[in-house]
């Protein structure tokens, strides 16, 4: 674990476990609460589940379209947008009429999109940051590099069960829920600005 701390390589380890952590703890909030969260908001329970359809059906067609764009711009530029995107997406749920309208299904249509942009953005970074890990190490401890940081975004998963629960137990609103995850998002986005070793 030691060859992952040295000065060299100090910033990527850092930087890869901010990333891994905020981001997997955004998907796992995203995948466990949703439905939860959204039926709170006065949404029918069918509804709130087709939301986690369009979140996981964003997500494959994202991950797909930034992989070959990573593949011929490098990761940088691709993953420093779709991160600032995964931002600015689940902020346009955050503030979608349907948590205040007095009829919420007008408003379910542009709801949804906003889920399918916003599963587009969080799962292609997740999925692209497993190959900038990579990169990000020479061989002789890219295994261990790696490792941990997928270690670190597990305890992630782990504390997003606790803080959907807080949510609940706080007495928050759906779209407070929502602006929080933005925040935690934003934090993704800067560890990929400061991570040096991207994808050429």
């Amino acid at each position: 674990v030691s060859a992952i701390f040295p000065p060299e390589h100090r910033r990527e380890t850092l930087s890869l476990w901010v990333i891994f952590f905020t981001n997997v703890f955004a998907i796992y909030i995203f995948f466990n609460w949703l439905p939860t969260v959204l039926s709170s908001a006065n949404l029918d329970f069918r509804l709130a589940v087709t939301g986690s359809h369009y979140f996981n059906l964003g997500g494959v067609v994202g991950t797909i379209v930034s992989s070959v764009m990573i593949g011929r711009l490098g990761s940088r530029k691709v993953l420093i947008a779709v991160g600032a995107s995964a931002v600015a997406s689940v902020i346009a749920i955050a503030a979608s009429p349907a948590f205040s309208a007095e009829i919420p299904s007008d408003h379910v249509s542009s709801l949804m999109w906003s889920m399918a942009a916003a599963g587009a953005c969080v799962n292609a970074l997740q999925i692209g940051m497993y190959a900038v890990a990579a990169h990000a190490y020479p061989t002789f401890c890219r295994s261990t590099g790696v490792g941990w940081s997928l270690a670190v975004a597990r305890f992630g998963g782990i504390v997003s069960s606790f803080a959907g629960s807080a949510f609940f137990a706080l007495g928050l609103m759906a779209r407070d829920f929502f602006f929080f995850i933005a925040g935690v998002l934003a934090i993704t986005l800067i560890g990929v600005i400061v991570l040096r070793r991207h994808i050429p």
